[in-house]
């Protein structure tokens, strides 16, 4: 069975066993193989399997996938090789087995620490042989008898335990040499790491050169709306590009009123906010194009909610929308996109069946990208602030994972247990987001948000209630009391996602 063999700079070796048609490779949660690290992009890559090898396909990452040193965006992995996604070096084996693997640094340290105990037990076996000895030859000299009947016995004891000690010894002597072959080859496997970050090193460098060589080129040309390359920044040694900050990739922002963006506006950042430079409408209408056949498909979803074919499709729709919106880079289109594509897949992924609510919230999502699409819309892309959210619930653990999720997404969250200190972080700060838990200590979530919605700041934020009780009494509750939406407990992390983004820009763009 083929295997992937993964090199983690903070976690040792991990072995995968590839037996699914297609693998997904990522730093999110939703791929097949999950790899945490900054160079390795959100959807870096995907195994493919074709006619009994995988086929290796990168998904447009920004750091690259290489094999034996080279990068590549296709490549057929017929025999055992060294693939790397970004910085992170992998083994893959055909045939899942192979030259015998050297020891992760954690493992050597854990054998290290068990050869010196058993040395230890040993040493002290030793020392009390030796006392038996000492004994045993004192009676001898007290009554200076040797070969008597009474000491025959000792004798022959003795015999024995001389020639015990001296195998222990010969064990001792082998443990020590072990000890010291594990030690050599604890120091080549830390040579051989550091080798590889090197090699890593120069080819990231050569990447910012080609690119920068690249921007010089269509500057000379006469190009415009150029953005310049990101500084690469270095992480245990090696020098890489950061996937939230991509070349050729315009990053999200909001405009004050009145200052509305033109295709081939030049960027301007500042602390909380960023240009982006608008794409020309032909592009947009492409990404339209795409939307429709999603559209068709929630409908009879709609209709026929347990059709898995028909998720399925949806689920690859939202795929091609996904890539085509890509070219927009953080606009809001595309985190929508992105944020429907990782709840279908979850969906996908489940064997209950679909619900109505999902399908209302992938159905909200669409119509919101839809309206976005408009011509009178288009210009409306302007300098925004970055979206903060504001989740209020007494459950600790819920908030942490809350936050997690949202901040995946690039949603920063603040976070507090009970009304009194949300009303605090309401008067001191503007969010465009509030997830309010109904039944807080004190003053419930229904009251919390009447008492926010008389601040002017807050009228038309959009609030979402969160509760364990999903019954009507409580939706109509919630609803009286200026809510938006109601998302029962336990929820689906990636259903909040979607939610969160068309909360968020149905409120920027006015459309509530």
């Amino acid at each position: 069975m083929p295997t992937l063999r993964l090199k983690l700079p903070d976690q040792g070796e991990i072995t995968h066993e590839l037996t699914a048609d297609r693998i997904t490779v990522g730093r999110r949660p939703d791929n097949t193989i999950q790899i945490i690290d900054r160079s390795v992009s959100a959807h870096h890559a995907e195994l493919i399997a074709e006619d009994g090898h995988y086929r290796l396909h990168d998904l447009g990452s920004t750091n690259l996938s290489f094999v034996d040193g080279q990068p590549v965006m296709d490549f057929h992995l017929h025999d055992r090789c060294k693939v790397m996604f970004g910085t992170i070096q992998c083994e893959y084996d055909p045939h899942g087995g192979g030259s015998e693997s050297r020891l992760s640094n954690v493992q050597l340290e854990k054998d290290l620490a068990f050869l010196r105990g058993e040395n230890s037990d040993l040493q002290g076996k030793i020392v009390a042989l030796q006392r038996q000895v000492d004994i045993l030859s004192s009676a001898r000299l007290v009554t200076k008898k040797a070969d008597t009947a009474p000491f025959a016995a000792h004798n022959e004891s003795l015999k024995n335990m001389t020639s015990e000690r001296d195998d222990l010894r010969h064990l001792t002597s082998g443990l020590k040499l072990e000890l010291e072959n594990l030690r050599e080859e604890l120091a080549a496997t830390a040579s051989e790491r550091d080798a590889a970050r090197q090699a890593c090193e120069l080819l990231q460098a050569e990447k910012v050169a080609h690119w920068r060589e690249l921007q010089e080129l269509r500057k000379q040309n006469g190009a415009v709306g150029i953005e310049p390359p990101r500084t690469p920044l270095p992480r245990a040694g090696l020098t890489v590009i950061e996937e939230t900050q991509p070349p050729q990739r315009p990053v999200p922002a909001r405009a004050r009123k009145g200052t509305p963006l033109t295709p081939g506006a030049s960027m301007a950042e500042n602390a909380d906010t960023q240009r982006i430079t608008l794409p020309p409408a032909k592009e947009f209408e492409d990404i339209g194009k795409a939307l429709n056949p999603m559209h068709t498909v929630l409908l009879n979803l709609a209709a026929q909610p347990e059709n898995a074919n028909a998720l399925a499709q949806l689920t690859s729709f939202a795929s091609g929308f996904t890539q085509s919106a890509a070219r927009l880079g953080d606009h809001p289109i595309s985190r929508l996109g992105m944020a429907i594509e990782g709840l279908l897949q979850d969906l996908t992924s489940r064997t209950e069946p679909l619900g109505p609510a999902p399908i209302r919230t992938l159905t909200h999502a669409t119509d919101l990208i839809a309206r976005l699409l408009e011509p009178g819309q288009l210009d409306r892309a302007e300098l925004l602030p970055h979206p903060k959210v504001l989740a209020v619930d007494d459950d600790a653990d819920l908030l942490q994972t809350l936050t997690a999720s949202l901040e995946l997404a690039h949603l920063p969250t603040t976070t507090c247990v009970d009304s009194d200190a949300a009303q605090v972080l309401v008067e001191s700060s503007d969010f465009d987001l509030l997830l309010l838990d109904v039944n807080l200590p004190g003053l419930d979530g229904p009251a919390l948000c009447d008492q926010i919605r008389e601040n002017d700041r807050y009228r038309k934020t959009p609030v979402i209630f969160l509760t364990a009780a999903n019954t009507l009494d409580h939706r109509a509750q919630a609803s009286l009391s200026g809510g938006n939406d109601f998302l029962p407990k336990p929820f689906n992390t990636a259903e909040l996602t979607v939610k969160a983004e068309t909360w968020i820009w149905k409120n920027r763009y006015g459309l509530l």
